[in-house]
Protein backbone atom coordinates (compact mmCIF):
# COMPACT_ATOMS: atom_id res chain seq x y z
CA UNK A 1 0.00 0.00 0.00
CA UNK A 2 1.26 3.10 -1.00
CA UNK A 3 0.07 6.95 -0.75
CA UNK A 4 -0.54 8.76 -3.94
CA UNK A 5 0.46 12.70 -3.48
CA UNK A 6 -1.72 14.45 -6.19
CA UNK A 7 -3.44 17.49 -5.69
CA UNK A 8 -6.51 14.63 -4.28
CA UNK A 9 -3.47 12.15 -2.67
CA UNK A 10 -5.35 8.64 -2.76
CA UNK A 11 -4.13 5.51 -1.78
CA UNK A 12 -2.90 2.28 -4.18
CA UNK A 13 -2.40 -1.39 -3.17
CA UNK A 14 -0.88 -4.21 -5.15
CA UNK A 15 -1.36 -7.35 -3.00
CA UNK A 16 -1.82 -11.09 -3.54
CA UNK A 17 -3.89 -13.16 -0.90
CA UNK A 18 -4.26 -17.05 -0.57
CA UNK A 19 -6.44 -17.26 2.11
CA UNK A 20 -6.85 -14.21 3.59
CA UNK A 21 -11.07 -13.01 3.70
CA UNK A 22 -11.94 -9.47 4.04
CA UNK A 23 -15.01 -9.58 6.71
CA UNK A 24 -17.43 -7.28 5.85
CA UNK A 25 -16.50 -3.64 5.54
CA UNK A 26 -16.79 0.08 3.96
CA UNK A 27 -14.48 2.37 3.08
CA UNK A 28 -15.34 6.18 3.32
CA UNK A 29 -12.94 6.32 -0.46
CA UNK A 30 -14.27 4.77 -3.55
CA UNK A 31 -12.33 1.06 -4.58
CA UNK A 32 -11.72 0.10 -7.80
CA UNK A 33 -9.49 -2.65 -8.37
CA UNK A 34 -8.57 -4.64 -11.02
CA UNK A 35 -7.90 -8.29 -10.58
CA UNK A 36 -4.90 -9.92 -12.23
CA UNK A 37 -4.40 -13.29 -11.03
CA UNK A 38 -6.60 -16.23 -9.36
CA UNK A 39 -10.06 -16.02 -8.09
CA UNK A 40 -11.46 -13.62 -5.59
CA UNK A 41 -15.39 -13.92 -4.53
CA UNK A 42 -16.96 -10.60 -3.28
CA UNK A 43 -20.23 -10.31 -1.34
CA UNK A 44 -21.86 -6.95 -2.27
CA UNK A 45 -24.91 -5.85 -2.65
CA UNK A 46 -27.22 -9.39 -1.42
CA UNK A 47 -24.98 -11.43 -3.95
CA UNK A 48 -21.77 -13.23 -4.32
CA UNK A 49 -19.75 -12.09 -7.22
CA UNK A 50 -16.50 -14.25 -8.32
CA UNK A 51 -13.91 -12.10 -10.62
CA UNK A 52 -11.49 -13.21 -12.44
CA UNK A 53 -8.25 -12.13 -14.51
CA UNK A 54 -8.87 -8.94 -16.12
CA UNK A 55 -12.21 -8.02 -13.89
CA UNK A 56 -12.80 -4.63 -12.57
CA UNK A 57 -14.21 -4.43 -9.25
CA UNK A 58 -16.40 -0.90 -7.91
CA UNK A 59 -17.31 -0.17 -4.94
CA UNK A 60 -19.04 2.92 -3.65
CA UNK A 61 -17.62 5.05 -0.61
CA UNK A 62 -19.90 3.26 2.16
CA UNK A 63 -20.92 -0.16 0.55
CA UNK A 64 -20.70 -2.74 2.48
CA UNK A 65 -18.97 -5.50 0.53
CA UNK A 66 -16.33 -8.75 1.89
CA UNK A 67 -13.35 -10.62 -0.26
CA UNK A 68 -12.32 -13.92 -0.01
CA UNK A 69 -10.35 -16.77 -2.14
CA UNK A 70 -12.36 -18.80 -4.74
CA UNK A 71 -10.06 -21.35 -5.11
CA UNK A 72 -6.73 -22.75 -3.46
CA UNK A 73 -4.32 -20.17 -5.06
CA UNK A 74 -5.83 -16.58 -3.72
CA UNK A 75 -5.14 -13.98 -5.84
CA UNK A 76 -3.79 -10.81 -6.73
CA UNK A 77 -4.89 -7.48 -7.44
CA UNK A 78 -4.70 -3.63 -7.67
CA UNK A 79 -7.18 -1.55 -5.90
CA UNK A 80 -6.92 2.33 -5.57
CA UNK A 81 -9.52 4.43 -3.59
CA UNK A 82 -9.83 7.80 -4.74
CA UNK A 83 -11.98 9.98 -2.76
CA UNK A 84 -15.08 11.48 -3.86
CA UNK A 85 -13.74 14.68 -4.91
CA UNK A 86 -11.36 12.77 -7.61
CA UNK A 87 -14.69 11.19 -9.07
CA UNK A 88 -16.87 14.65 -8.65
CA UNK A 89 -14.22 16.40 -10.47
CA UNK A 90 -13.49 13.75 -13.29
CA UNK A 91 -17.64 13.21 -13.50
CA UNK A 92 -17.98 17.27 -13.62
CA UNK A 93 -15.04 17.74 -16.50
CA UNK A 94 -17.15 14.93 -18.49
CA UNK A 95 -20.45 16.37 -17.96
CA UNK A 96 -19.02 20.19 -18.34
CA UNK A 97 -20.93 21.27 -15.19
CA UNK A 98 -20.75 21.12 -11.79
CA UNK A 99 -22.43 17.99 -10.08
CA UNK A 100 -22.74 15.53 -7.03
CA UNK A 101 -20.01 12.52 -7.23
CA UNK A 102 -21.36 9.92 -9.02
CA UNK A 103 -22.42 6.50 -7.92
CA UNK A 104 -20.80 3.74 -9.86
CA UNK A 105 -23.76 0.76 -11.51
CA UNK A 106 -21.68 -2.10 -11.13
CA UNK A 107 -19.94 -4.21 -8.68
CA UNK A 108 -17.78 -6.02 -11.14
CA UNK A 109 -16.87 -5.09 -14.98
CA UNK A 110 -15.96 -7.47 -17.33
CA UNK A 111 -15.03 -5.68 -20.70
CA UNK A 112 -11.51 -5.99 -22.27
CA UNK A 113 -11.19 -2.77 -23.62
CA UNK A 114 -11.88 -1.21 -20.45
CA UNK A 115 -9.81 -3.38 -18.89
CA UNK A 116 -6.67 -3.28 -21.11
CA UNK A 117 -6.62 0.30 -20.84
CA UNK A 118 -7.28 0.34 -16.42
CA UNK A 119 -4.46 -2.40 -16.44
CA UNK A 120 -2.55 0.56 -18.02
CA UNK A 121 -3.37 2.79 -15.80
CA UNK A 122 -2.58 0.76 -12.34
CA UNK A 123 0.95 -0.79 -13.60
CA UNK A 124 3.74 0.66 -11.14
Amino acid sequence: MRRVDALHPFDLLHAQFVSHRFAPHAHETYAIGLCREGRVAVRHGGARHVMGPGDILLVNPGELHTGEPDGPVGWTYTMIYPGVEILRGVANALRQRSGSAPILPAPMIRDPLFVTRAAAMLRN
